[in-house]
């Protein structure tokens, strides 16, 4: 393992902090971890799909609409505030 995370560092990386080693390791797994897990993606992506509450395109689009008119309140009162 030492060895893959060398050489994956020498070949992404020209220079490295020693302030952010340890997000650079957290890279290095996520993309393990994602690599070791590529197939099984899509297939938890559908099976949540098909087991999900069936939502319309109405309800969707006035979630939408609420959550936009919310975010632009919430900018207003900082701006005035």
């Amino acid at each position: 393992m030492i060895h893959q995370v060398k050489s994956w560092i020498r070949t992404t990386f020209s220079w490295m902090s020693d302030f952010h080693i340890d997000r650079y390791l957290d890279e290095f797994c996520y993309r393990l971890n994602r690599s070791r897990s590529k197939s099984t993606v899509f297939d938890n992506l559908i099976k949540r799909m098909v087991s999900s509450d069936k939502i319309s395109q109405k309800e969707l689009i006035c979630a939408s609409i609420l959550s936009s008119i919310k975010k632009h309140k919430a900018n207003l009162k900082l701006d005035l505030g």
